[in-house]
């Protein structure tokens, strides 16, 4: 089997992946269940070769001379401000509200919602935001699975919507948002095993993200809820504390965190961090790849740092900030907006 483009996913053949079977395993020319898997950031479109069609699970002949490829596209990401905050994926058996989710625009202006949609690794589960939902900035939205258990115990809650017709894996699983385009905005795979918090599997808190600027999809950037969340407000039981603990620890290698606020106007928040000494630049360009600013070039410690942008004097669009230290480069995408 062939996966296309090869980073995009995989390919299981009666549940073990296609890489890691031994063909004697599958007895030839008898049927057997092959299932395309994207991994986060692409989406399946289709088979070629011994499969045709778009659904992700068929049944196929395996013989020796069988040929098969699985198509995946990129998913084109939108420049919103709006992050997945806030995560109540398994309740305690004593508060029980059902599942939940909490999004947060992490910009400066209000965002139109509607026809924005949310949904797991099933594309089958879909729940769309119904026209005039508006999230102004720096607010919250609580999206419910099930609104009459979630308003008993959180009665006090207004910034709300639902019902979401699914749930969210105990087990943990891939959750995305998506704009009215069907461009991702957010996406993340939570887990309920380290490093993600495990206080959220089933024992009454709920992952919540230590600050909206860092990167969602790391476990590290998540703390657990000191009581049963705070849905539809800031996770401050959690960023302080949180925070300070992961600039104290010294990172497991050279990160560059997605800038807080974005989009923004004028200033901007990078977070960084080496884990050995050495040099390090930063370096901000413009869509064309044009040096537009230096933001940092010396010689540095380990640990984690924080620089700022000050975007003043440059137009609005789409910039990129680039990282180079200890042989490895990292870049991100940042949008001023005035």
């Amino acid at each position: 089997t062939i996966v296309a483009p090869a980073e995009a996913g995989q390919v299981y053949i009666e549940g073990i992946r296609s890489d890691e079977l031994e063909y004697g395993l599958i007895y030839n020319s008898i049927p057997a269940n092959v299932k395309a898997v994207a991994n986060p950031g692409y989406t399946f479109i289709g088979w070629s070769g011994a499969l045709s069609g778009s659904e992700k699970s068929k049944a196929v002949s395996i013989t020796e001379n069988t040929s098969l490829t699985a198509h995946f596209r990129r998913n084109e990401i939108s420049s919103t401000g709006i992050v997945i905050n806030e995560i109540n994926y398994r309740s305690a058996d004593d508060f029980d509200p059902e599942d939940w989710v909490e999004f947060y625009n992490n910009s400066n202006q209000n965002i139109d919602m509607s026809g924005w949609y949310f949904s797991d690794s099933d594309d089958e589960h879909k729940f769309t935001f119904p026209t005039g939902t508006i999230l102004a900035a720096d607010s919250y939205l609580v999206l419910t699975r099930k609104d009459s258990l979630f308003r008993e115990l959180f009665p006090d809650v207004q910034n709300k919507i639902g019902d979401m017709d699914f749930g969210l894996s105990g087990d943990g699983e891939l959750i995305r948002l998506f704009d009215s385009n069907g461009a991702i905005v957010d996406e993340l795979t939570y887990n309920d095993k380290a490093p993600w918090p495990v206080e959220a599997d089933g024992m009454g808190a709920t992952l919540a993200l230590t600050n909206p600027g860092f990167d969602n999809s790391l476990g590290e950037n998540w703390a657990a809820s000191s009581s049963y969340g705070t849905p539809g407000q800031s996770n401050s039981d959690v960023s302080v504390s949180n925070e300070e603990e992961l600039f104290d620890e010294l990172p497991k290698n050279v990160s560059l965190s997605q800038n807080y606020p974005n989009p923004f106007n004028p200033v901007t928040t990078i977070n960084y961090g080496l884990d050995k000494p050495g040099r390090v630049s930063i370096r901000v360009y413009d869509i064309t790849g044009r040096l537009v600013s230096v933001l940092v070039d010396e010689n540095s410690s380990a640990g984690n740092f924080s620089v700022s942008w000050n975007a003043t004097g440059f137009s609005s669009g789409v910039y990129f900030y680039a990282l180079e230290a200890l042989g490895q480069k990292v870049s991100k995408k940042l949008t001023v907006l005035k």
